[in-house]
């Protein structure tokens, strides 16, 4: 099936080419491996391998195939298209949507896009130096997961106006599809992101809306700061949608409102890195969702990265997160440790 999909997009591609002449055509990609074992609950620790989202339960990797597509039209506008796909180097399954868009942009740095696209929640300023491995913050403990309203996924039927240009990035997405109900978002839902940085450091902001129920928001804050090798990163996030824990090795709590306080630092010694984060979440009083009971939490992860070249790296990590919410029979189910390394091109 993989290979019928992949010979799909070499005839696209070929079939594109004369129009090379008025427009750039750029192909890219990611490809990541982990492996790692991860022990729940004091149980046994089980090893386990898998790449495109983490081995532990990462809640969505960096493997894709990517085209893009930029024609130059004159007075300062280029047309702008983009077609991704996610593919997973151990078990297969052939190749999953990721953003599919079209839009243009201004050489101002004004932009309008519509498609498939990444929330802008999730694209904020990262200040997690693991994120897309299994010891990453999303869904581990650090920030909230489970759709494209929060850290995970991605968004159907989106139309986004933004700017990008000296510093500044302003982000405004909005789902105008009444007809858009089962997808995880309805009509009037929307997005936002805004951020200012330079090489020393960088401040932002988001929030999301998810039209529909009790209309539930997220919002979150922070920074980064770099000088020399050192980079600090601090992060403030209210929730009141995502999931906790969530993967395919890990329990997940369902449902959760509550806050997360985060923080990370990391230090480049030559090509390597040596850095971690830790994260405090804050369970609101009565977020009660069966068969578990509210309880706080704190995780960490720490561990090493080491750059081969500009496109190549490796990295081993020390994930452990310690909860006071307990599973239905009293045991702490939702406490567990974890080791990843892994390879990414």
């Amino acid at each position: 099936m993989m290979h019928k999909q992949l010979l799909s997009i070499a005839v696209a591609a070929a079939m594109a080419a004369p129009l090379a002449a008025q427009a750039e055509i750029k192909l890219s990609g990611t490809a990541q491996g982990e492996i790692g074992s991860v022990e729940i609950a004091g149980n046994d620790a089980k090893t386990t391998s898998q790449d495109s989202t983490g081995a532990l339960g990462a809640g969505g990797g960096p493997n894709r195939i990517r085209f893009d597509v930029n024609e130059d039209l004159g007075g300062g506008l280029k047309a702008i298209a983009r077609a991704d796909w996610g593919f997973n180097l151990s078990s297969g399954g052939g190749l999953k949507d990721r953003e599919q868009f079209l839009g243009i942009k201004s050489s101002s740095g004004a932009y309008f896009r519509m498609g498939r696209i990444q929330g802008a929640y999730k694209t904020a300023t990262k200040i997690d130096p693991f994120y897309s491995t299994g010891a990453q913050m999303r869904c581990a403990g650090g920030e909230s997961c489970g759709n494209g309203f929060t850290h995970s996924s991605f968004l159907d039927n989106i139309f986004e106006v933004g700017f990008k240009n000296s510093g500044f990035k302003l982000a405004l997405q909005g789902v105008f599809d009444e007809l858009y109900g089962s997808g995880g978002g309805e009509d009037g839902s929307f997005l936002a992101n805004a951020e200012y940085g330079n090489d020393m450091f960088t401040v932002f902001g988001a929030y999301s809306q998810m039209a529909g129920g009790e209309d539930p928001s997220n919002w979150k804050v922070g920074g980064k700061f770099s000088m020399g090798g050192l980079t600090l990163g601090l992060q403030y996030e209210d929730a009141e949608m995502g999931t906790y824990n969530n993967g395919d090795a890990l329990k997940s709590m369902g449902s959760l409102q509550g806050q997360y306080a985060a923080g990370s630092a990391t230090y480049k010694i030559g090509s390597a890195i040596l850095g971690g984060w830790v994260s405090q979440y804050m369970d609101d009083e009565g977020n009660e969702v069966p068969p578990r009971v509210s309880g706080d939490s704190i995780a960490y992860s720490v561990g090493a990265i080491y750059l081969f070249s500009k496109n190549t790296l490796a990295y081993a990590a020390y994930h452990a997160t310690d909860s006071d919410s307990l599973g239905v029979s009293g045991d702490e189910t939702y406490d567990w440790s974890a080791f990843a390394a892994g390879l990414r091109h």
